[in-house]
Order: C-alpha cells, then sequence, then structure tokens
C-alpha cells in the first residue's frame, strides 16, 4: 500500500484560515478595481462618441454635443468606497 507524508500541511492550513478572515475586504476591494476598469472603458467609449454641431436642426440628429461629452465625460467615475457598519 502506498503511503504519502506531506509536510508543512498544518502552516499551509494556517495561512488559508488567515486569507479566509479577510476574504470579505479582499472582495471589496476586487470589485471596486474591477469597477475602475468598467469606468475607464465607458470613458474611452464615450470619448469615442461622434460630435454634432448643437446648431443643427435635423429631425434625428446623430453624435451628441461637445459639451454633452464633456458632462458625461465629468459625471463618469467610480465614487471612493467607505467601510462601516458592516457594508461599504
Amino acid at each position: 500500500m502506498a503511503k504519502l507524508k506531506v509536510v508543512g500541511i498544518d502552516a499551509a492550513f494556517s495561512e488559508f484560515g488567515e486569507i479566509a478572515k479577510d476574504s470579505e475586504g479582499i472582495a471589496k476591494m476586487c470589485v471596486y478595481d474591477g469597477a475602475g476598469v468598467v469606468a475607464d472603458a465607458v470613458k474611452r467609449n464615450i470619448a469615442a462618441l461622434p460630435t454634432r454641431d448643437p446648431k443643427e436642426h435635423k429631425r434625428k440628429p446623430r453624435g451628441a454635443t461637445p459639451e454633452e461629452k464633456a458632462a458625461l465625460l465629468q459625471g463618469m467615475g467610480v465614487a471612493t468606497h467607505r467601510v462601516g457598519g458592516g457594508s461599504v
């Protein structure tokens, strides 16, 4: 019969336990960092929107005015997070 001897397994499980204690904070940071990636992609797409002259009087205007694009870019971002009372 084969025999397996694992050295250091107690230390490894101890490390996993410490990581598990911090898992909620780690998950929250991952979500926050991921939101930054998404926000950057949205900003790039807003910047790529076609622009139009705001004085054009077409029935179906295409594109955003420069002012609309600027307002969208200014308003787009990720709010800072804070931890308190068990929530972020």
